[in-house]
């Protein structure tokens, strides 16, 4: 029940009544100074000055020891107001406890305020540096490290060229090509080309060639040639037989037309005691010889010589009269050079 309710209901001008009256004012004094609102400065004040604040803290205990004390005793006068030795006693346990409790604060504030810090003095100055510690001992290997991640793909600048390698097998055969382009101008200048071959062909093996010679064209009366001091090539003036035009009766030169086996024939007179001979050439080169030494009783010789020989086309082919040796000729014709074609290669 309020304080108020209860000093209505108390009989006025009595005792009780009167001492409600004085606890009221009492209660009402410390209830506006427990309330009461510390200035900003004073609280600033006591928060900065740790001896300050404890003394505050006791005052501010005692005051609420005090009011609470007060209430205690209100109590038990509006309990019972005739046994006042009960309540006595009542109030005596009240207080008693209620100064145990406020000893336990007071002695935590006092432990508060020696936990307190003491203000920071003023920084040393730096020391000077250590010297340097001795290098650790290497430690376990650590365990294998997670995969990492894929680089990324980039590609790095070319190699130089390596070594050639040895040449491989031989490949598969390929797949058959299609079709050229087909062309009138291509196909008249492939078929020229075949034209060109057959011809070729057909002379090689339709090829005829034969030839006959005599050294001098008389009609009467002879005529010797040389000697000479070095060789000299036999002209045949007479040509009787020239089929291919293979023979040259201004140069007595036989050409070859066609790559094949050719064969010649050599028939060599002399007289008037003197001794003759002469070599056919290929190229510079002698083949084959004639000759005769003719002894003093002896005034007309005759010898022969004929062969195959394998010409290249193109392959020259003469007679040549051998130095300080002469050769008879007349109208007779009995110095001849022949030769003809016996088949292609």
């Amino acid at each position: 029940m309020a304080l108020d309710d209860k000093l209505s209901e108390a009989p006025k001008k009595t005792k009780p009544y009167k001492e409600l009256r004085k606890r009221r004012g009492c209660l009402r004094h410390s209830s506006s100074c427990s309330n009461a609102k510390v200035p900003f400065w004073a609280a600033s004040f006591l928060s900065k000055t740790p001896s300050v604040r404890l003394v505050f803290r006791s005052w501010f205990l005692n005051l609420r020891i005090w009011k609470i004390q007060q209430s205690v005793e209100i109590v038990t006068v509006l309990t019972n107001s005739k046994d006042k030795n009960q309540m006595a006693l009542l109030s005596a346990l009240w207080f008693s406890v209620l100064l145990l409790q406020c000893f336990r604060l007071r002695l935590s504030a006092g432990a508060e305020t020696l936990s307190c810090p003491a203000l920071a003095g003023v920084p040393g100055s730096p020391g000077h540096n250590g010297l340097p510690g001795r290098d650790g001992r290497d430690g376990h290997p650590g365990p294998k490290g997670d995969k990492g991640e894929l680089g990324l793909s980039v590609q790095g600048p070319p190699g130089k060229i390596g070594p050639e390698g040895p040449i491989g097998p031989a490949g598969l055969k390929g797949q058959k090509g299609d079709p050229g382009d087909f062309s009138s101008a291509s196909l008249k200048q492939d078929v020229e080309q075949v034209k060109h071959q057959l011809n070729v062909l057909l002379r090689d093996i339709m090829a005829k060639v034969a030839f006959s010679a005599t050294l001098s064209t008389l009609t009467s009366g002879f005529r010797n040639i040389g000697p000479y001091s070095e060789r000299r090539t036999l002209v045949y003036e007479n040509a009787l037989t020239n089929i291919g035009d293979a023979y040259n009766p201004k140069t007595g030169i036989f050409t070859a037309p066609v790559k094949g086996v050719y064969y010649f024939s050599i028939v060599l007179f002399n007289a008037h005691d003197h001794s003759t001979g002469l070599s056919l050439m290929k190229n510079g080169e002698t083949i084959v010889s004639v000759s005769d030494n003719t002894p003093g009783a002896d005034t007309e010789d005759t010898a022969g010589n004929s062969f195959s020989l394998l010409l290249e086309k193109g392959d020259r082919v003469y007679l040549e009269l051998l130095e300080n040796r002469k050769v008879y000729t007349d109208q007779w014709r009995r110095n001849t050079f022949s030769g003809h074609l016996l088949f292609t290669m």
